[in-house]
């Protein structure tokens, strides 16, 4: 919520920043399915649902010569 009030409440148009704000928001709306299905899975296999993701794009983002947290438009 915090990040969708961030992104309309901008006064000038930055391309940079709505970019940042549109990665942390789906970052976010990905983790928050595993947390509601802790009490079917469990709570380590949602913690690494949780986290993997997060470290596959920390790592392999640079790799192909993407900037991090700046999705493609």
């Amino acid at each position: 919520m915090y990040f969708s009030l961030k992104l309309l409440s901008i006064e000038t148009f930055d391309r940079d920043l709505i970019r940042r704000f549109i990665a942390t928001q789906s970052f976010l709306r990905y983790s928050l399915v595993p947390i509601m299905l802790i009490s079917v899975i469990g709570v380590t296999s949602s913690v690494v649902l949780i986290v993997f993701p997060i470290m596959w794009y920390l790592v392999f983002t640079p790799l192909v010569g993407e900037k991090l947290f700046r999705p493609r438009m």
